[in-house]
């Protein structure tokens, strides 16, 4: 999982601080038609180089009645749906939290922060870098425990983003928080991907996946519209804050996920025995 995301995070490491530099230097139209041109590039790439790939054919479940049609019911019975669903809403709280402050991160680096405009970019640059690194770490370190890396994550994006809130004039800290902050959630996606198809039963993982990408997105949709009633409510100082509750609200998830899926294997093995 963390090699197929792996594009994807070297065009967040790439793109958000040369789209800031290009934005500050020509203009937010020319940021915008530069994603435009390379949007196209990527359905061009697509087209030309990713294979097709055949629907596979559907299995009726041995207790399907005469004609093989089964209800909503059966079809989800023994796919882990309830696994998968908790994962999703976990995502959706994370990102929802995440974005609620990173969509707003430039006006904070700059005024609360009292980083100059022009270094802005690096800021971002470190940022994304940081993010490849705890890609590297999602794949390596926590790839066969998944559930120990999101909270690992969600504890480390905690500490980064307190020294955002508490100290965020004292550079000597707050600095590497905003770093740390940008490793964590370089791997909390990944590892939730990875937590959502040990969750999901093999034959249903194509349609868990299409769950997942649905809560992730709706997260960041719905993170940039709370921060952005929190920044014109309360002011940008507040983010940071809400941030952190809501990463509390996450670990909780996270926590009750992990018991959730302990009580399947202990009553799997009892059927077993």
């Amino acid at each position: 999982v963390a090699l197929t995301v792996g594009g994807g995070s070297l065009a967040f490491v790439l793109g958000v601080p040369v789209g800031t530099a290009a934005g500050q230097a020509f203009g937010w139209r020319a940021a915008f038609a530069g994603i435009g041109v390379l949007t196209l590039v990527g359905i061009l790439l697509v087209w030309r180089f990713l294979p097709a790939v055949g629907r596979p054919e559907r299995e009726a479940p041995v207790d399907a009645p005469a004609g093989g049609r089964v209800g909503i019911r059966q079809r989800m019975a023994g796919q882990g749906l309830g696994g998968v669903l908790l994962v999703c809403l976990t995502a959706m709280v994370i990102m929802i939290g995440h974005y609620g402050f990173y969509t707003y991160v430039d006006p904070f680096v700059t005024r609360v922060m009292g980083i100059p405009e022009q270094q802005l970019s690096a800021m971002l640059f470190g940022y994304g870098i940081a993010g490849a690194v705890g890609l590297l770490i999602a794949g390596t370190v926590f790839a066969s425990r998944p559930q120990l890396g999101v909270l690992a994550g969600l504890g480390a994006a905690a500490a980064g983003v307190s020294a955002l809130a508490f100290v965020p004039g004292l550079w000597a800290v707050a600095i590497p928080g905003f770093l740390l902050w940008g490793l964590a959630f370089g791997a909390i996606p990944t590892l939730l991907q990875t937590r959502m198809l040990h969750a999901a039963h093999p034959s249903f993982r194509d349609t868990a996946s299409s769950f997942y990408t649905t809560a992730f997105n709706v997260g960041i949709g719905g993170g940039a519209l709370v921060g952005g009633a929190l920044l014109d409510g309360f002011g940008i100082a507040s983010l940071p804050g809400a941030f952190l509750a809501v990463m509390a609200v996450s670990v909780a998830l996270v926590v009750g996920s992990a018991g959730r899926a302990a009580r399947g294997r202990a009553a799997a093995a009892r059927e077993a025995a």
